[in-house]
Order: C-alpha cells, then structure tokens, then sequence
C-alpha cells in the first residue's frame, strides 16, 4: 500500500464511508436523488456545527488577539533588524502568550473542510446512479447543468450560484477581519468554482447546499460570537482518567472492529478467503478493517476530542458506552445465523426473534446506564475496566492471527496440487457424475427447453423429473440429502450437527473410492470449508471456482471485502435493532455492488432489461462451468470414475446479455424481451415474470444449462458421453411466486421446495420428461445404480434406497408433508412449526 492510498484509507476513505452509509438510507425513503443529496448536505453540516462554530470561535479570537499585536508588531519590524529583531518579537511573543502556529487557527475551519470536499468530491463524482437522473431544472446530475445557454454556448449555471453564495458567506464570516485574511476566503471562494465548474452537477449541487448551509450558520452565529469574543481563558484542566479513558475506549474499538472480529471470521475458514491462483495470507483483509477503523477511532473522533474542549466529557462518555455495547453485543447477542460466504453475506436469510431483541434492549440500557454512573463518578475504576477489557481483546487477537497464520501455512503448501485441477473421466470404464447446482430451479425447464430447443440435442439422454421435491428452501437442509440419502434429510440432521452434514458429503466418495472407483470432489457445498475430511480415503480434492479469472478482475472483490470487512465489524458491534440497517442484506450500504438496486432506481419503468451488472460469485462461478471443457482429462485407463461437484451460479441471480446470457457490464435487453416475451408462456401456462427477481433467476438458470450444454457437446465429440451417467440436481428452488401449481395458498410457495432434477443414464438416447414423484435424496441410489451391488451407507451400515417415499409422504423440515405429485395442493400437509 502507497503512502497516498494509506493516507487516503485514513483520513478520506471513513468520510467517504459515511456519506455513502448516509445516502444508502436516504435512497430507502426518498426517491429523488437530487433530494438526498441535498439532505445529504444538511445532515453532514448538522454533524460538524458543532465542530465548525467552535473553530469559527477560535478563528475570530485569534483575528482579535492578531489585531491587539499588530501594531506592536509592525513597530518592532520596522525600528529593529537581523537578530535583534528575530529576538525582540520572539520575547514579545512570549509576553503575550502568542506562538506563530497560532496564525494557523484562523484556517482551521477550511483545513477541516479539504478532507470532507475530497470525500463528497470523490463519492458523487462516481456515484452511477446520478446518471441520467433529473432534478427540477437539471436534466443530468450525472453530468454538467448547462441551465443557461448563451449564443449556443452551454453556461454551468450551479457553480455561479454556489460561487455568489460562498462569497456572500466568506464577506459575513471576515468582518472586521483584515484585508489579507478577507482576500484569502474569496480566493479560496474563486477556486472552488475554477474546480467544481465541469463537475457533474449533483456533486455542484451538494456543494451549492453546503455553501447555503455554512452562510446561514455565519449570519445565525456573528452577532452572538461577536459578543463572546474575549481573550481565551484558562479552561479546567481535563481529568487525567478520564483522558486516559477515553484512549482506552479507541483502542478497544480499533482491535474490536478493525482486527479481532474480522480475523474472527477468517479464522472460520482461512483457505476459503485465498485465492489460489495469487495466493496470500488472507490476514492482508485486515488492512482495509484497520485502516478505517483507525480512520474513525484513531484520528477523526480523537480530532474533535480535541477541537471539543467544553465537550470533551461528553465525548469520552459517548465513547465508553459505546464501545461498552460493542463488546456487549458481539460477544453476547451476535449469535451464529448460519453460514457466511467469502463476501460476508449470509447464505441465509435471518431474523431476530422479539425475545432476542428485547434482551438485548435490556442489556444495552444496563450498560449504558452503568457506563454513563461510572463515567460520571468513577473513573478511575473505569479506567481499570476499560484496561482489562483491552487486554483481553489483544489476547483475542494474538488467537486469531496465530490461528489463521498456521492453518495458511499448512494449507497453502497444497495449493500448489489444488491448483491442477482437472475432471477425469475413462473412456472405456463407467462415469458417474453428480453436479449440485445451488438453488436451481425444476419449474424452469420446459421453458428453457423451449427457448432454447437446441439443449434438447445438447441434453440427449437426459431425464427430466418435474416432479421433484426438496427436504428444505435452503443449502444447509436441501443440500445433505442429496449426497447422503434420506438418513441426511432434516428429519435424521439436528439443527447444529455439522458432523452429519459432513459425514452426508463423505457417503459417496467414500463408497465409490472402495470399491475401485477414481474419486474426484471438488467445489463442495458452502458450508463446508475444510476439504481435509477426504484426507482418510483415496480422494482427490480441491477448490476450483476461485481458478479462472473473469472480465472484470479478481481486484473488485479484494476492494470491496477490504471495505465489507469494517463495515461487517460494526454490524456485530450495533445493537440488535440496528443490525439490519447496516447489515442491508450483505450488500453493507454499498452503492457501486447491489446491482438490483442500481435497476430500480435507474430503470423503474423497464428494470427487468436494462442496466448495469456485476456479481463477484455468479462470475466465478459462471467462468467454471465455462471452463469445464478445458479441465476435463480424458483417462485411457479402463477404471471407473466419480466426481461430485457443487455450483453456486444458479444461486447468485443478475441480469445477463440475452439472448446467450452472458455476463456483461452494460446490460439492454429490451428488444428481445418484447420481441420474445412469448417464451414465458407454454401450453396454457404461463411463467410470471413481473419483478426483476424473477427474470434474473430464470436468466442464471438458462446460463447454466447453456454451459453444461456445451460441455456435453465435448463430451461427445470425445467419446465419452455415452459411458457417462450425469445427474444435474439443485438443493432447493426459491419462492418467486411463478408457478400457479406450485402456491399452495398463502401458507407455502412450493416453488421453494422444487429443485431441479435431471439424470442421464449410460447410453440413454433422447430427451425426456418423467412425472415420477422424486425426491433430491433419491441420487445416491440413482448414482449407484447397477453399478454397486446392494450399497449401503459405509458410515452407518444401512441400505442406500427410495422406500422412505413409497412408504408415505415425506417430512419437509418438520414443517410440511407431501406425497405423490407436489403440483396437487390435496397432497400437501401443513405442519406444526417447529
């Protein structure tokens, strides 16, 4: 890292950081741009009036004092030379309690003001969602206002305004000021206009508020400053403890939030936050969390401690609850919701319970009520709490880091081997091939098919089960069934028992490994991050999605965990009722990532085809299943072959470039979605495509099916396509309300529990459509098929088969009983929730 962009990550990136968290807000109550940025403005220059009227006060006492010297000054230099002089005013100096760096008090509010211009200069001078935005008169905050034109000549009429209004500001802030220091402010006045005058005008316009906002704060504080300017009088002398107090209190938040919670997290799963084509240490993420967090705690707060002189208590009380809180919360009430991928977002939704939010309540009223007594009368015993505290962070901390340094050291010295990734497959010896395809959608195919009636060549062979339920609507309860049977549905699996799901995900290397088959799993489900339980069989291995690079670059993902990681800390350290609003559903208040909320606002009117994309995992994904014709390794040896394999690009929905559906940044889909909107209807039936939910699902399905296609064309052209058994499965589907078969009323949307389903079977011809009641715990047994003679489970001993659903209807997540044909809402049974 520079010493620029350090610097730029401390003092500018925290600003930037909150006007972008700020903006997010707005945007989720305000639908104008132009709007937020102007409340933007107010909300910012409400946060510094303080700061800013206790400089201006310091300022103008100086302004005073300069003039009281000035004339003894200008005798001095003018009666006395050389040294004499140099001594003379130093003692003259002295007297008056005068030093030459106060001369700097008098710029202080503007040196304040540079790193917060660069913050809002470089936040909505990339804000894409200014563009094309009108607001009252402006056509474009995106781009210049040329309100006036004159002989044909576009005139910026924003950075007029703004200049008249900082002029008429800087004229009331430097009356009775002198010359020199009045010529200063209108210069700097000059330059702003010199510099904002092409800006795009939503930043002009925030400025031209800023400008508004400081002028009515000089002519509402000039007649009271002027009667309170008085020589400075000697202020009572800060309480050492609580000085010492509220360093403690920065520190505990700069190790709470900048390392140990972040290093926390990649404890969890080191290797999965490496990229094993560039590998490092993913301790480097903490660069970006401590960075800012020393940003706020180390330098910004403590700045206005000490501009703050009346408020410093105030400030250091408001630091010690806090960080109180934050300690409170994280250790106490951030609980596990489940697995978090590399982007720290959670794999699935969550909720606080009213009981959970209430504790919680509780306990933050208790410690601010104890923080603010002990603040207050005894700080001294603070100050010892505050230390231990800070202790046993650091411990916390040593923990972590060691714990993450040793597994990197362990694990990277495979990465070498993990890196030759291949998908063996025998051209004379039988191939089974499961494919987990991550919340891939049944109901979609007959459309698609449709389509796209060239997959039916492509899927030759194939059956397609319609009929096809999971055993819950997420990873963690769809996902073990599938690779372990129905011992592994939620039935046979405690909520916490991540041995069993492991134990389901080792069933089937394990039985195929013993009995001769060269074994090959890679890309496991999400929740298993540690590949080391296939190290006790002959089991090959490896992370592959991580291994191609994509248009865009593996930089953007870097860039925006170095930011998530902070912003992930502050959301564990907030109270309950908060998490949300900063958690914001993964995204953290980012305005460049969530790219369905760049649709909305930038295309109310058509959001479903236009606009502009960019979705880290569905591109590594995407790229893996595009890669799979590269990385397949053709076996002249007459041996067997398993491989099993999860995929999340059916999981992460975006819009693509129709009609080949691919990823691209710039996205117009409108002509073939009018010309072809037809292809959501089929044989009477209708596909609903009303929200852009809906369409990007449906998009990142088609994508997948159009790159297993084409390796399906390899597979065929090298001969090993028809010795091959392929069984395409997803773990569930997602309730988007599209099929009319599949709403059971208001209780369920089925369309959640109907995963994709489709099997090939050795030299199978054709496409076809099966309505069998399946279930995706049938695979084990559709895999081992005629190929192991009367498997059993080789970790419990019992018969692979699919009685459990011949016998009755299946249990889904205790929730929901179905049997025999999901598409019938009479065989569905709701349940007692759990």
């Amino acid at each position: 890292m520079s010493i620029a962009n350090m610097l730029y990550q401390l003092i500018i990136y925290p600003l930037e950081l909150l006007y972008e968290y700020l903006y997010s807000i707005e945007l989720r109550f305000i639908p104008s741009q132009g709007i937020c940025i102007i409340l933007l403005s107010f909300m910012i220059n409400l946060l510094l009036l303080p700061v800013y009227e206790l400089l201006d006060e310091m300022g103008r006492r100086q302004s005073v004092k300069d003039r009281e010297l000035s004339h003894w000054i200008s005798h001095i230099k003018s009666t006395f030379e050389g040294d004499e002089r140099f001594f003379m005013l130093r003692t003259y100096y002295r007297q008056n309690h005068y030093r030459p760096f106060d001369a700097m008090k008098g710029v202080m509010p503007l040196l304040l003001e540079i790193p917060f211009f660069i913050a809002a200069y470089h936040f909505l001078s990339n804000l894409q969602r200014l563009d094309g935005e009108a607001f009252w008169k402006i056509r474009d905050l995106g781009a210049q206002d040329r309100l006036l034109f004159i002989a044909g000549t576009g005139i910026n009429l924003l950075p007029i305004v703004m200049t008249l209004i900082n002029l008429i500001s800087a004229s009331i802030f430097t009356e009775g000021m002198s010359g020199r220091e009045r010529v200063r402010l209108y210069g700097v006045s000059l330059l702003f206009a010199v510099l904002l005058y092409r800006s795009p005008s939503g930043l002009v316009l925030y400025w031209t508020c800023n400008n508004l906002f400081a002028m009515l704060k000089n002519l509402a504080f000039s007649k009271r400053a002027k009667s309170h300017i008085q020589q400075d009088t000697m202020l009572e002398n800060q309480n050492r403890d609580v000085l010492t107090g509220f360093i403690l209190c920065e520190l505990i938040l700069i190790l709470l939030l900048g390392v140990v919670i972040p290093s926390a997290v990649i404890r969890s799963s080191p290797m999965e936050f490496v990229d094993i084509t560039d590998p490092h240490n993913p301790l480097c993420f903490l660069k970006g969390s401590i960075a800012i967090a020393v940003g706020y705690f180390g330098l910004w707060i403590p700045l206005f401690y000490v501009i703050a002189k009346k408020a410093r208590r105030m400030i250091g009380m408001m630091m010690s609850v806090f960080s109180g809180i934050a300690l409170v919360d994280y250790f106490f009430f951030a609980t596990d919701k489940g697995y978090i991928s590399v982007l720290l977002r959670y794999v699935d939704k969550w909720d606080f319970t009213i009981s959970e939010l209430n504790k919680n309540l509780a306990a933050v009223c208790i410690v601010l009520l104890v923080g603010i007594i002990l603040h207050k009368y005894r700080t001294g015993f603070l100050k010892i709490v505050k230390t231990a505290e800070l202790t046993a962070l650091i411990v916390f901390a040593i923990m972590n880091v060691h714990a993450v340094t040793r597994s990197y050291g362990t694990e990277n010295r495979k990465i070498e081997d993990r890196s030759k990734i291949s998908i063996p497959l025998s051209k004379t010896g039988k191939n089974v091939v499961v494919i987990m395809l991550d919340r891939a959608i049944g109901g979609y195919i007959p459309y698609i098919m449709n389509e796209k009636p060239e997959l039916k060549e492509q899927f030759s062979g194939f059956t397609y089960y319609p009929n096809t339920v999971s055993f819950g609507p997420s990873t963690l309860w769809g996902s073990p069934p599938i690779f372990g049977g129905y011992e592994y549905t939620a039935m046979g699996i405690a909520t916490d028992n991540q041995e069993k799901r492991i134990e389901a995900l080792k069933m089937m290397p394990k039985l195929f490994s013993d009995h001769g088959y060269l074994t090959t799993v890679f890309d496991p489900p999400v929740y298993l991050f540690d590949l080391s339980i296939y190290d006790d069989m002959p089991v090959r291995a490896f992370q592959a999605n991580k291994q191609f690079p994509f248009p865009y670059g593996k930089g953007y993902g870097h860039e925006r965990r170095y930011r998530n990681f902070f912003c992930y800390s502050l959301c564990k350290a907030v109270p309950l009722w908060l998490h949300e609003s900063f958690y914001d559903d993964g995204y953290y208040n980012d305005m460049a990532e969530n790219a369905e909320r760049v649709y909305y606002y930038k295309n109310r009117e058509n959001k479903m085809s236009q606009g502009t994309s960019f979705n880290l995992t569905f591109e590594q994904q995407y790229e893996e299943l595009r890669n799979f014709p590269l990385i397949t390794e053709l076996l002249d040896e007459d041996q067997g072959t398993f491989i099993m394999c999860c995929n999340d690009a059916t999981h992460e929905p975006t819009i693509l470039r129709e009609p080949d559906y691919t990823p691209v940044y710039y996205v117009d889909n409108t002509l073939y979605d009018e010309q072809h909107w037809d292809r959501f209807e089929l044989n009477g039936k209708k596909l609903r495509m009303d929200n852009y939910d809906q369409m990007y699902h449906y998009q990142v399905n088609m994508a997948a099916l159009l790159q297993l296609g084409r390796w399906f064309d390899y597979l065929k052209e090298n001969g090993v396509y028809d010795n091959t058994r392929i069984i395409l499965v997803g773990d569930h589907g997602q309730a988007l309300g599209q099929i009319e078969e599949l709403l059971e009323g208001e209780w369920l949307d089925a369309m959640a529990l109907n995963p994709l389903l489709m099997v090939k079977d050795f030299n199978a011809q054709g496409f076809s459509e099966d309505r069998t009641f399946m279930t995706n715990a049938d695979v084990p047994t559709i895999a081992t098929k005629d190929l192991i003679e009367n498997p059993v489970n080789p970790y419990t001993g019992k018969e692979l088969s699919e009685d459990p659903k011949k016998k009755g209807p299946v249990t889904i997540r205790y929730k929901y009983q179905v049997e025999k044909d999901i598409f019938n809402s009479e065989n569905w049974k709701k349940l007692v929730s759990e």
